[in-house]
């Protein structure tokens, strides 16, 4: 599965968020007040008493009292103001998790530097994914720390996940030698342990697992089978006819054998035809999305996507069953990006379902013809019937 702009994933219902491309300043301001009083009272009291004895006595006493009182009051007002500019690093791509079991990275040293160079992308070193959860969306992976074991979340919208480190050799068990990892053993570039049975790619390749070198290898080993075959006399020659090599009028020249819808132009205004069954681009998908009373089949593709190669033929022929039952619109998400991210598809090929202006079917990836004719016969309340 091809995904766009990966791991990392929009999801269809939208929050308003903050621009991160624009600068932020937060100013804080704290004032500090503080008042102290100090209050002092003295009081003197002076009492003087003076007796005279005479045949009359007379006692006159004065008292004098003083009271002082000082009051200080000390206010002391302390303003501290903050200012915070943030200004994010512009980014017009989402973040990148690129999740590595091991110690260090197998790529070449440049394609590293250009990767941890890369402000998109953040490399998180021995970790493990072991699960993924989320709603009708991806949300996150539970990771772990494949030295201590530690467990924890990473949100994400989106997931592009390698296959082929384990190799699929279940076939050949018991009946070729196997390493105690379970790739094949070869000999001479592609002859392994059983004499006729050649092995290619990464069923035996534990140190490159390149495209490149596994196409090397599968060429290897087809020339290795046609010799072996030549010197047992077991080799049978077929000519094709010239005929059967021309192109026919429903095949483009060049031998690609897509369905002609698949490489129809874009609807504009003045071509598009509610009453056709196959559409292509975002004005045609908006009309019916719309207008439409039929049940809606989207499929989202991108040209270098190789499933969707695969996918185009087998879904037209499917939607081909039901004539005038179903509308067929093929969005083309580098063409029509917005359209894509409106509708939260992260990865191609991806199929989406529509009925009365509500989403009823995702479906990523390709699927089997029965799989689709099943969902849609549901749609539709038809009868399922399943070509043998």
């Amino acid at each position: 599965m091809c995904i766009r702009d990966p791991v990392l994933i929009r999801r269809c219902t939208r929050i308003p968020q903050a621009d991160p491309t624009h600068p932020h300043t937060h100013t804080h301001t704290h004032t500090h007040t503080h008042t102290h009083t100090h209050t002092h009272t003295h009081t003197h009291t002076h009492t003087h008493t003076h007796t005279h004895t005479h045949t009359h006595t007379h006692t006159h006493t004065h008292t004098h009292t003083h009271t002082h009182t000082h009051t200080h009051t000390h206010t002391h007002t302390h303003t501290h103001t903050h200012t915070h500019t943030h200004t994010p690093i512009r980014s017009d791509r989402h973040q990148v998790h690129l999740l590595v079991r091991g110690e260090r990275m197998r790529a070449s040293k440049a394609m590293q530097d250009r990767t941890l160079a890369n402000p998109n992308v953040t490399v998180h070193l021995n970790t493990g994914v072991e699960d993924a959860f989320g709603g009708e969306v991806l949300e996150g992976l539970k990771l772990f720390d494949t030295h201590t074991g530690e467990k924890r979340t990473l949100a994400v919208k989106g997931l592009f996940y390698g296959i082929g480190h384990t190799p699929n050799s279940k076939l050949v068990a018991g009946q070729v030698e196997l390493d105690e990892a379970g790739y094949v053993k070869v000999t001479h570039g592609a002859s392994t342990s059983l004499p006729g049975v050649f092995a290619a790619g990464d069923l035996h390749d534990t140190e490159w697992r390149q495209a490149i070198t596994a196409a090397g290898s599968g060429c290897m080993a087809a020339l290795a089978a046609e010799r072996f075959l030549t010197a047992n006399n077991l080799a049978r020659q077929f000519k094709q006819s010239e005929a059967a090599t021309a192109p026919t009028n429903g095949h483009a020249a060049n031998g690609n054998g897509a369905d002609k819808a698949t490489t129809a132009s874009v609807d504009t205004p003045e071509a598009f035809d509610i009453n056709n069954d196959k559409h292509k681009g975002q004005y045609a998908l908006r009309k019916l999305y719309h207008e439409s009373k039929r049940l809606i089949c989207v499929l989202y593709t991108a040209p270098t996507c190789g499933p969707c190669r695969t996918l185009k033929p087998i879904f037209n022929a499917v939607v081909d069953e039901y004539k005038g039952k179903v509308h067929f619109v093929e969005i083309d998400i580098e063409q029509d990006p917005e359209i894509a991210e409106a509708a939260g598809v992260m990865g191609t090929p991806t199929v989406q379902m529509f009925k009365d202006k509500a989403r009823v079917e995702q479906l990523s990836g390709v699927k089997m013809k029965k799989d689709y004719r099943e969902i849609i016969s549901r749609h539709l309340g038809a009868e399922v019937k399943v070509a043998a």
